[in-house]
């Protein structure tokens, strides 16, 4: 993929989002004869949280091959690749859901400013900026954090006698997304009717916080990358609306986990 085509491209694929974006300026300079700036690709294996990135080569089949075979020595099977150009420079990081996001600039600055304001656009400035790399300098670098999991939450789409059901279904630590949403959807299927269930998945290194405000009128979650994160995403979020609000429940997404609560009757955790 050129540098002109990854921009402003996304890609959502087997639960594991990545937005890449990149800016086309920086190839002008090569415009007037000089050498062209060196070859990097970025590989995932969707089953598996993580990165491998290889920079600095001659070709790009050079950079694709090393970055596959990177990625396939890490975690045992085959990688896609996610990101193949030349030159500039690489912001690479997560978002709150943790949907790993890249950047690629004419200059390490611009690189860090544009993952700040793509993340602010869509996240309000809480995605977690990971790597910022010369893709001219020849390295191979791997992230991994082992065998990916997925939870799922499950909760009502409509009133139910007179008001919202606060009922939430958590089935968290499962191998595929599948098997975590259909595990959350029967339970709250079982209880409201399938027609009225609605569900959210995420992945990853996640962590999950189930809220409510300190009257039972209302309750919701947040999902972020730390339990700190997402402790602070409730008490932002609450303070905007004005209420006080409880944490109900904690949970990482990497835990095996199934669980039933009622945002609107079971007491939590002031904050």
């Amino acid at each position: 993929m050129s540098a002109a085509a990854a921009m402003n491209y996304r890609s959502v694929f087997r639960g594991l989002a990545v937005t890449l974006v990149s800016a086309a300026a920086f190839w002008g300079v090569f415009a007037s004869g000089a050498n062209p700036p060196a070859h990097f690709a970025v590989a995932v294996n969707p089953a598996f949280v993580g990165y491998f990135i290889t920079s600095g080569e001659h070709s790009s089949a050079s950079a694709r091959k090393k970055v596959l075979q990177q990625c396939k020595r890490a975690t045992g099977r085959d990688c896609e690749i996610i990101m193949a150009s030349q030159g500039g420079f690489l912001a690479l990081g997560y978002s709150p859901a943790g949907n790993l996001r890249l950047v690629v600039e004419s200059t390490k600055e611009r690189a860090a400013i544009a993952f700040d304001e793509d993340c602010n656009a869509e996240y309000g400035g809480t995605c977690a900026l990971e790597q910022l790399l010369d893709l001219s300098s020849r390295r191979q670098i791997s992230e991994s954090g082992g065998p990916r999991r997925f939870a799922a939450l499950a909760f009502g789409a409509k009133d139910v006698n007179g008001g919202q059901d606060g009922r939430v279904w958590l089935a968290a630590g499962r191998t595929t997304e599948a098997d975590a949403v259909s595990t959350a959807m029967q339970r709250c299927a079982a209880a409201i009717g399938q027609a009225d269930c609605r569900s959210y998945s995420t992945s990853g290194q996640t962590h999950i916080a189930l809220y409510r405000s300190s009257d039972g009128r209302s309750g919701g979650m947040q999902i972020n990358l730390s339990q700190q994160l997402v402790i602070a995403a409730v008490d932002r979020t609450c303070k905007q609306d004005g209420v006080r609000c409880e944490i109900v429940a904690l949970a990482a997404t990497q835990d095996l986990r199934d669980e039933e609560y009622d945002l609107y009757r079971m007491k939590g955790v002031p904050l």
